[in-house]
């Protein structure tokens, strides 16, 4: 396959890895058999094979020592399986290895660039004339419900663009801000113009992880650029967030699901709350929603059967419907923290949750097995591997699988930003 070719295969899927994961699926399948016609040969390590059937059998085993129904677990095994090894021909395509890599990345880069765009867009023309054009622009909408308009101000949305959340807008693009704002743009991607509009389609997201990325980017020029003021800068941040912190626990309310300064010290607060009431679930509905989401799941899979090895793969619905039950009724309004019961809200909390914590434990030595500080793009994809882990349950959504083998891959050679 040529260099040009898989550049363009690599845009449909980048363009694919922000949609629904029903989208990103036929793109990946259209890709990876486009590559194995090319090759004229299949492909598949017998290492990963194995791997994969042991953490099956395993799965299946656990959620059937527990009474669990195999039907989600099942369906998730195909798809995951479908996933590894269709990306694994994706990213072993006959080309040198580096070539590959960075080829894929900028075609990332260059659909972000794009979906940035469209954010700024979204935003100037709802500013303007109070229209969403995403509720008539989104293809996600053939498949699944999208995010309703989030409100900032009577004037101000956050944007989505293609996105199904502005907040997994803002996640998707965290390496590409990394690589622009942190590295410096090694491969020439952006000019000053292109870099304004991807700053400014980031952060009309209103994502709380775009923010903490661009301001280490922040903290990190200001440390290099002015390396005798790293103390002083370093106790005035700290005193910053004492003075959110401290100021937030005078409060004993917030306006509803507050944002900007008001949100982060809610969020805050709740969320060192949320580890004091642990240990009973009825405080969760007196935390915001984000943070009754967190603990409704970290509590539900702390307190599921067999935590050595979880309860197998696409259980915590059914963990999390056994923790809650004997608790609320439908009276106590606590539906919405269904919304993330089968993916957790976060990869790690469904990793313990279903693999247990062994599982947990293999997850972050693969993670650290793999990290390469000499690799801009390892760093890059660590990035959102790192927000998913967090925020961000699925196994195979908003490009999971996409860059945890971009992660894996990057850390066999060294790629410094300066080359």
């Amino acid at each position: 396959m040529t260099a040009i070719a898989y550049y363009r295969l690599g845009l449909l899927l980048a363009f694919s890895v922000f949609l629904t994961n029903r989208i990103e699926l036929m793109m990946v399948l259209l890709f990876a058999f486009l590559v194995m016609v090319r090759k004229k040969s299949v492909t598949f390590p017998l290492k990963i094979t194995i791997s994969m059937l042991a953490v099956y059998a395993i799965s299946l085993s656990a959620s059937y020592s527990v009474g669990y129904d195999q039907e989600k677990s099942l369906q998730q095994i195909i798809l995951i399986t479908l996933f590894i090894f269709c990306y694994y021909q994706i990213f072993n395509p006959q080309i040198e290895l580096r070539r590959s890599l960075s080829t894929l990345f900028r075609a990332y880069l260059s659909v972000s660039f794009v979906m940035a765009v469209i954010a700024v867009l979204q935003i100037g023309i709802y500013y303007v004339f109070r229209i969403n054009i995403m509720d008539y622009l989104d293809i996600n909408a053939l498949f699944v419900d999208t995010q309703a308009t989030v409100n900032i101000t009577d004037y101000l949305i956050r944007a989505r663009a293609f996105a199904l959340e502005a907040g997994h807008l803002g996640t998707l693009l965290l390496p590409a801000l990394l690589y622009t704002f942190f590295f410096g743009d090694p491969m020439g991607m952006f000019n000053l113009h292109k870099k304004i509009i991807l700053l400014m389609g980031s952060m009309l997201t209103f994502s709380p992880l775009v923010y903490i990325a661009l301001t280490i980017t922040g903290v990190n020029f200001l440390s290099r650029r002015f390396r005798h003021f790293r103390v002083p800068m370093l106790t005035i941040g700290i005193g910053l967030l004492a003075y959110i912190f401290i100021t937030a626990n005078e409060k004993t309310t917030f306006a509803g699901e507050s944002s900007g300064i008001e949100g982060i010290q809610m969020r805050l607060i709740d969320t060192y709350k949320m580890f004091e009431t642990f240990s009973d679930p009825r405080t969760i509905l007196e935390k915001n929603t984000s943070t009754a989401v967190l603990q409704s799941q970290l509590y539900s899979a702390w307190n599921a059967p067999s935590r050595w090895i979880g309860t197998g793969i696409g259980t915590n619905s059914q963990s999390f419907q056994n923790a809650f039950h004997s608790f609320f009724s439908r009276s106590d309004n606590y539906s919405f923290l269904d919304l993330n019961a089968d993916d957790a809200y976060s990869l790690g909390i469904r990793i313990f949750s279903e693999m247990g914590i062994i599982g947990l434990f293999l997850y972050l030595w693969f993670v650290i097995r793999h990290f390469n500080g000499h690799n801009y793009l390892n760093i890059c994809a660590l990035s959102i591997l790192v927000a998913y882990f967090f925020r961000g349950g699925s196994y195979f959504s908003n490009g999971v699988i996409f860059f945890h083998f971009l992660y894996y891959y990057s850390s066999k050679f060294n790629l410094s930003s300066s080359q």
